[in-house]
């Protein structure tokens, strides 16, 4: 009885599709610029800073150390504090979509969380065909998502 129930279940889950995490993923982005482009400014003199300035801070420890933290390390620090607390990202969540685990349906795990974020670079590299992939597969899952074990879905 239990696994006719949980299959159909199943059988009425909606994918998320190619074209709305797109949408959600451009969110995002837009989101971390927001929040990253104020430190940026104050970090470096509180201005724009010209290809002269940039060559004496980015010489230094200092500059190059912030220049990588506001550029890789906080927007996987974003990304993992909204996958791991609310299975999806502000984009998702705002256009109503949920990251979860393919067989369960449960939240994704903090590991399936680190896998997908750095299954990216596997979706990415071969001509981002990883990505393209959504487009077509049964499930709407990228490389990254069948890495990780994780469906992103519609809820209501």
């Amino acid at each position: 009885m239990f696994l006719n129930v949980f299959g159909d279940i199943m059988d009425n889950v909606k994918y998320a599709g190619f074209w709305s995490r797109t949408l959600a993923t451009l969110i995002d982005s837009f989101i971390i610029m927001i929040i990253s482009l104020p430190f940026t400014m104050i970090l470096f003199y509180g201005k724009f800073i010209t290809i002269q300035d940039s060559e004496i801070l980015f010489s230094s420890i200092f500059g190059q150390t912030i220049y990588y933290f506001i550029n890789y390390i906080f927007p996987v620090i974003f990304t993992m504090y909204f996958w791991i607390k609310y299975s999806s990202s502000p984009g998702k969540k705002f256009l109503r979509m949920k990251i979860v685990d393919k067989d369960s349906l449960n939240d994704l795990t903090p590991k399936q969380s680190i896998i997908r974020y750095f299954a990216y670079v596997v979706s990415i590299i071969p001509l981002m065909i990883g990505f393209i992939w959504i487009a077509f597969d049964k499930k709407k899952q990228g490389f990254h998502d069948k890495l990780s074990n994780t469906i992103v879905i519609c809820v209501d």
